[in-house]
């Protein structure tokens, strides 16, 4: 070689002083030459190693190397892909052009200085071009090298050896998911022997490789169902064995699942509940005949043991929704029929809560569309049935619990619950309005609270709404019945549910109701209250008389609270109320809006001033 390391020295010493801004050709012309030689010697030869030298502390000329190659590699796999017809009689021969570019792949590969994206498309550069020479029959999947001509065999025997690094497995194994075809039935057997070699390959590497592990065997469980999916074949045997549930394989594939699925970065953790998922589905395909996962003993025992780890580990959540979306939430429900209000239990809980509603949803949405399919088969009000095993759990909670404990499940799941089923707000209304009073001394359980909302106690006589709250024993810190309807009010009407444009909010509650709740003895209570009169889902919804009337009876016992977070609360939302009357002023000059607005307008003065 003509180039010298004193060259290579100068050259890296240059190109840290060269001005990027007015390199022109030149910053280009010398990452070619410094990456042809790169390239072209051994790994041991001292030129290599003067080059990384050259360009250590030139840290964007070393990125746009590594692109550059990227885009080499890519360029290569194009012109293959492109020109398969013509290059077929080439590359069946013993040429010297496909096999230095082969060279050039298996070189990238084994070499740990180029990035993971470029080793990653070396790989798959190496299986395209051996798929270009041996044709896509069962020949190309072969573990061993005996099918292929002759040099193709000497050029991978790099690829071969006990020493190489791990690394080269991962990428070889990602390039066959990706550049062989898995769609329909396998061509053969070798092809089988393929498909359950890359996750055993997988399995054995170590965690420095995590996401890139987790994306390929991601890639292989969907490469799986694709060779599955011909309803017209059936699950070769050898397949049928590995995939089915509690199979050696499947028991591997689930201790990667388990040991990876609170891992710190979201890629990986996302990558393997697809993971999960998709052996769920595999194991779906080797038991077409059931349909019923409570036949399944497989499902049944997984959902068991899934149900009983800690609640803590948040890869659970996504384990089971994965459940819920391929068996629906009644699989469930009918082996833990109490889940809904342990998931409202860990609500609570900050770093929780979000998986807990994620959960949440899946189940009151799936359960709902379960009982609306079985409905013509069914007696009775299947809404009645939803109700009792989502809405009454809920009640219970914002009846009985602090408020500062429920702050979640306001911003989480109420919502979500509303959107699901707006009508379920008549349901809240008449539960909270129709419960009767507790006897001193007993406790209220769920099981005690569900018997207080059933149709014997909604036909029963109605009841003076707070005295619910006010005999609870114990329970001073919470909001109780009324201000329980306070808080679904306004969250209806937050979500466009319900609007005071129909009649004080639908007629649902009375008006001496919302009276008392706006001055109540529970600061919550009368923000929730004054809340549900004061917000609206548009900025535009017109600002009743009637709305105004409360506004007034509201203020005179507040305005002068000694807690500094009503306070706050109050004149936030009396700016609110001010902005929809001036918005109405802009719109119909109406006088009762102006006066409303001066109104509100002076209290907060007085409030600013006080």
């Amino acid at each position: 070689c003509d180039v010298s390391v004193p060259m290579v020295l100068q050259a890296g010493s240059q190109l840290e002083a060269l001005n990027e801004e007015h390199a022109g050709g030149t910053l280009d012309a010398c990452l070619n030459a410094l990456a042809l030689v790169y390239t072209s010697v051994q790994a041991k030869n001292p030129l290599r190693r003067a080059v990384a030298s050259g360009l250590a502390g030139r840290h964007i000329a070393q990125a746009q190397l590594m692109q550059s190659c990227l885009a080499v590699v890519k360029t290569s796999m194009l012109v293959l892909q492109r020109s398969q017809d013509a290059l077929s009689e080439v590359l069946q021969a013993e040429q010297d052009t496909p096999g230095s570019l082969l060279s050039c792949y298996i070189r990238i590969l084994l070499d740990g200085e180029f990035i993971q994206a470029i080793q990653s498309t070396a790989g798959m550069a190496v299986v395209l071009l051996i798929r270009s020479v041996m044709g896509s029959g069962d020949e190309v999947a072969s573990v061993g090298l005996e099918p292929a001509p002759r040099w193709l065999q000497q050029r991978c025997e790099a690829l071969c050896t006990s020493g190489r690094n791990p690394g080269v497995s991962l990428y070889l194994c990602h390039g066959a998911l990706a550049m062989l075809s898995w769609k329909g039935s396998l061509p053969g057997p070798q092809w089988e022997e393929l498909l359950l070699l890359v996750p055993k390959t997988l399995l054995d590497l170590d965690s420095s490789t995590a996401m890139v592990v987790a994306r390929v065997l991601t890639l292989w469980s969907g490469a799986a169902l694709d060779c599955l999916q011909e309803e017209t074949q059936l699950c070769p045997p050898s397949l049928q064995v590995a995939f089915c549930g509690g199979s050696e394989l499947q028991r591997h594939l689930l201790e990667h699942i388990y040991s990876h699925w609170e891992h710190p970065l979201d890629g990986v953790r996302h990558q393997t509940r697809s993971l999960f998922h998709n052996l769920l589905r595999l194991h779906q395909h080797t038991k077409p005949s059931s349909s019923n996962p409570a036949e399944d003993p497989y499902i049944t025992e997984l959902t068991r043991s899934l149900l009983g780890l800690e609640w803590h580990m948040r890869g659970k959540y996504g384990s089971l929704g994965c459940l819920v979306e391929l068996h629906g939430a009644e699989h469930l429900l009918g082996i833990e029929p109490l889940l809904p209000s342990h998931l409202l239990d860990l609500m609570g809980d900050q770093t929780l809560a979000p998986y807990a509603s994620d959960l949440l949803e899946r189940l009151f949405i799936s359960h709902k569309a379960q009982l609306a399919r079985e409905a013509s088969e069914e007696t009775g009000d299947w809404m009645e049935r939803w109700h009792r095993t989502w809405v009454n759990p809920l009640l219970h909670v914002l009846c009985h619990t602090s408020p500062d404990q429920t702050t979640y499940i306001l911003d989480y799941f109420l919502p979500k619950l509303l959107r699901c089923s707006p009508s379920s707000l008549a349901h809240m209304v008449r539960a909270l309005q129709d419960m009767p009073p507790c006897r001193t001394g007993i406790k209220l359980t769920p099981q005690v609270f569900q018997l207080f909302v059933t149709d014997h106690f909604f036909s029963a006589s109605k009841t003076k709404y707070s005295c619910f709250f006010s005999l609870l024993p114990g329970l001073s810190s919470s909001r109780g019945a009324l201000g329980a309807l306070m808080t679904c009010l306004r969250a209806a009407r937050a979500q466009g549910v319900t609007s005071s444009e129909e009649g004080l909010w639908g007629g649902l509650i009375p008006l001496s109701l919302l009276q008392q709740a706006l001055i109540h003895k529970h600061d919550q209570v009368r923000m929730d209250a004054v809340g549900l009169v004061c917000e609206s889902h548009r900025s535009t919804e017109v600002l009743t008389s009637q709305e105004m009337d409360l506004i007034r009876h509201f203020l005179p016992p507040n305005l002068n609270s000694q807690s500094p977070g009503v306070r706050q609360q109050t004149v936030s939302l009396l700016k609110k109320v001010r902005a929809r009357a001036e918005v109405d002023v802009g719109f119909t000059g109406c006088r009762f809006s102006q006066q409303s607005a001066a109104l509100i307008t002076s209290v907060l003065h007085s409030c600013s001033a006080g």
